[in-house]
């Protein structure tokens, strides 16, 4: 990866880790706001992995299955 941490959405992963009814997630509001800040983690993880490359900015978009494919890959990761 070009931001220099060898394994995507790493921190992503830990965040919905959290979820899990022993870390205290167990209100829906609790819950609401841990997918909130995957959401925030994910962007800032796709943002900064093309940080410092060349690229026309408006040609970094990703559509709603890309998306949808990267919440898979970290729901699959963090094995809850």
């Amino acid at each position: 990866m070009h931001g220099g941490d060898n394994k995507p959405y790493i921190k992503c992963i830990g965040q919905l880790n959290k979820m899990d009814d022993r870390a205290g997630m167990q209100t829906p509001m609790s819950k609401m706001n841990c997918i909130t800040a995957i959401s925030s983690c994910i962007k800032n993880e796709v943002h900064d992995f093309w940080a410092g490359v060349e690229v026309d900015q408006r040609k970094l978009t990703l559509d709603a299955e890309q998306i949808a494919m990267i919440y898979e890959y970290v729901t699959i990761k963090a094995d809850v």
